[in-house]
């Protein structure tokens, strides 16, 4: 029987509860191999002349956001990775 290596979890960016990254975390916490790998995909609807300055600003932003969201994982022990485009 194959035995789960990684979760992949889609971040909601429109909310703060995060159900998904919640179960994959308890389900981590069964076993510390398992890693956990998060995928949040932004839009910004904001008009700006420079939109690549716009990007870097809401990517940095986002992923300081989902930093805080996984902490707890990392400290217990789990490998996370993040992915924000």
């Amino acid at each position: 029987m194959p035995t789960l290596q990684k979760i992949f979890v889609v971040i909601d960016p429109t909310t703060d509860v995060q159900t998904a990254l919640s179960n994959a975390a308890w389900i981590a916490t069964q076993d510390s191999s398992i890693s956990i790998h998060v995928f949040e995909a932004i839009y910004s609807a904001r008009d700006n002349t420079d939109a690549e300055a716009l990007q870097r600003v809401e990517l940095a932003r986002h992923k300081c956001w989902v930093d805080t969201l996984v902490e707890p994982i990392r400290k217990a022990g789990n490998e996370v990775t993040i992915e924000i485009e």
